[in-house]
């Protein structure tokens, strides 16, 4: 990634790595938002080790579906979109 791009690209570049099936960056987006998430979906569950669960579940999905991934799209948005529907089914499940 080069410095000077704006977020926007940069979030391109790595959705296009991880459709194409780079661990190395798909290990470097889990540790970049992993705090993020956990906040995120937390603050849903009231529960870190649940909200830890939903992000690994999350994180595992994106990976499996990686194919499927526009990067034209805002990749950032996508993974939030996950972490959101994961934590609505466990919310509904238990």
């Amino acid at each position: 990634m080069t410095p000077n791009k704006d977020v926007k690209e940069q979030m391109e570049e790595i959705a296009l790595a991880i459709k194409a099936g780079s661990r190395d960056i798909f290990k470097s987006l889990y540790r970049a938002e992993y705090a993020n998430l956990l906040y995120f979906v937390s603050s849903y569950t009231h529960n870190q080790q649940d909200a830890e669960d939903i992000i690994q579940d999350t994180m595992i999905s994106l990976w499996e579906n990686r194919e499927s991934i526009n990067p034209e799209l805002n990749f950032r948005s996508f993974i939030y979109i996950i972490a959101r529907n994961k934590t609505i089914n466990y919310l509904r499940d238990n």
